[in-house]
């Protein structure tokens, strides 16, 4: 599909907003504990019915998957007129019929009847997609077909029904792409840039005057999210907004990105990371002044553009870093710093409705003079962020226990195929195109073994697709164990293939192995991957937290 520029992704409209309140005295210090609480108190719930879609109000439609994301538009607000769901290879899909309305729900696949793969309910199990060879292609773009639902006479297919969207004529699709700018909402949908902060902002810099006259500043804005579909990696984030500064971050200052864990009930846990923005990561200024005073009214300079939170560190160097994250769980974004004296910042939402499965954004304000907060939303917005993310996947679908011959040789399977290689599907060629590898090995041995495993990798089989070109991501492990030593009944190797978020494990077996062996890592790899600590020492491959693996920087879950 044709690339253009986005000119009009938020709505130049002011919106009303619904708030909650709760006394709980807090500062920005203590964000997390007074979010919470605030969470706890059943008035402060801050919820509300969406606006459906079109067909919703016909009471026909089903749900993104959780934890799949859309496609969203780019830093430069450039994108594809299709609306396009982002999902993990090799990952089992299910769309769940929330119709509200009597009949048999009939699913179809580009016209293909794919009821029978319903369940009683009539939610779809759509099975899953590998990691090349789609079966659409719209110029560059290749995707999949989105199933459509039909009850009765009201048929709907996500993507395509937007009230909001300009683009919903231009179809849409369900793609598994490599590294690229995703969000949980559709961004096709269009969204808000201005609100009810004294600024004319919708979520940042400004303050709310109650009817009586007190003032509630906004400190921090907060957006849920659901827990990934597959391991998620991060390497930044981006907002668009509106500020009467052509650069709303002064010399200086900073603003803040803290994500964090939500638990089950959506209550605040730790902290993942925090990424970080300063005046030098404002991109796409443009000046917008003519537009806004044209559309309501509003005095003085107004710029927009794009502001790029990340993960920042120095090496030992001096030079700044980027370094990635990894979420695996359900986690909420939560910006920090508007409050900041020469700040000015507003942030734009996108519009989303029942079948995203996304909530509201919340912008959090404290009372001038108490100290007391209280959440600011409005309904039916989410905070319009994007990431610049990919999903990674190792799927190992057949056997991962091997027995190698006593006397030394090509190890087999331990089931009834006998195979005599380990395969893998995995979500990125193991090397990239500037031949850095995605994925490496590192193999475990029992305390006191020497490196008896040899590991041969192949790809040989990744044919290229013949829609796009890209290799099928089969890879395949073959291990050669040397004889067994005389006078050594058994032993066992642990063989971990690493991603970028994901992991896969094997185990081969010689001879009588007796349960309980210690493993330990003597980092035997084609590579000689070793595992430090952020001191430098070695230890184990599998020590929790950050590590430093073949000179990169990972987290161990």
């Amino acid at each position: 599909m044709k690339k253009f520029l986005l000119s009009a992704l938020i709505a130049i409209a002011a919106i009303g907003a619904n708030a909650q309140t709760s006394a709980v005295n807090t500062d920005a210090v203590k964000v997390k504990q007074s979010m919470n609480l605030m969470r706890k108190a059943p008035e402060a719930k801050c919820t509300k019915d969406r606006v459906p879609f079109k067909s919703v109000l016909n009471g026909v439609y089903y749900a993104r998957p959780e934890g799949s994301m859309f496609l969203a538009w780019d830093k430069e607000g450039s994108g594809y007129r299709s609306s396009v769901l982002l999902v993990p290879p090799y990952t089992d899909l299910w769309f769940y019929n929330k119709s509200t309305v009597k009949g048999d729900p009939i699913w179809t696949y580009n016209t293909t009847d794919i009821t029978d793969d319903a369940d009683a309910a009539g939610n779809l199990d759509f099975g899953t997609l590998s990691s090349a060879d789609p079966e659409a292609e719209v110029g560059s773009l290749s995707y999949y077909y989105l199933p459509t639902l039909t009850i009765g006479n009201v048929s709907y297919t996500l993507g395509t029904e937007g009230k909001y969207s300009a683009y919903a004529s231009d179809g849409s699709g369900i793609a598994v792409q490599g590294l690229t700018t995703m969000s949980q909402a559709d961004q096709h949908n269009g969204g808000y840039g201005f609100g009810s902060l004294d600024t004319h902002y919708l979520y940042g810099t400004g303050y709310v005057t109650t009817s009586t006259g007190v003032k509630h500043t906004c400190y921090a804005i907060e957006q849920d999210f659901d827990k990934p579909m597959s391991p998620l990696y991060i390497e930044d984030a981006f907002l668009d907004f509106y500020s009467t500064q052509a650069n709303p971050i002064p010399e200086g200052k900073e603003l803040t990105m803290r994500f964090v864990e939500l638990d089950d009930e959506g209550y605040f846990g730790e902290t993942i990371a925090e990424f970080t923005a300063t005046g030098s990561d404002i991109y796409n200024v443009q000046d917008v002044s003519s537009d806004i005073k044209s559309a309501l009214g509003y005095s003085g300079s107004w710029y927009s553009g794009s502001v790029v939170f990340a993960n920042k560190s120095q090496d030992s160097f001096g030079a700044e870093t980027l370094e990635p994250i990894i979420i695996n769980k359900r986690f909420a974004v939560i910006i920090l710093g508007v409050d900041q004296e020469g700040v000015s910042i507003g942030f734009t939402s996108t519009t989303y409705t029942a079948d995203s499965g996304t909530t509201d954004c919340n912008f959090i304000c404290e009372e001038e003079g108490t100290g007391d907060s209280y959440y600011h939303y409005y309904g039916g917005c989410s905070l319009g962020v994007s990431f610049t993310a990919k999903y990674d996947k190792i799927l190992a679908p057949y056997a991962s226990t091997f027995v190698a011959p006593v006397e030394g040789g090509v190890a087999v399977s331990d089931d009834e195929d006998q195979d005599e290689v380990a395969y893998m599907y995995t979500a990125f060629p193991w090397t990239d195109s500037d031949s850095n590898e995605n994925y490496f090995i590192d193999v475990e041995y029992a305390d006191e073994d020497p490196e008896w495993l040899d590991i041969a990798l192949g790809d040989y089989w990744n044919e290229p697709s013949e829609t796009t070109g890209d290799p099928l991501n089969l890879i395949m492990l073959q291990f050669t164990a040397q004889a067994l030593p005389a006078g050594v009944e058994g032993r066992i190797a642990t063989v971990h293939v690493y991603g970028p978020a994901d992991e896969a494990t094997f185990f081969v077996k010689q001879g009588e192995v007796a349960d309980g062996i210690n493993i330990i890592s003597t980092a035997k790899t084609g590579n000689k991957v070793k595992t430090y600590n952020l001191m430098g020492q070695e230890v184990k491959s599998n020590t929790k937290g950050l590590v430093i693996r073949d000179g990169k920087k990972l987290i161990n879950k």
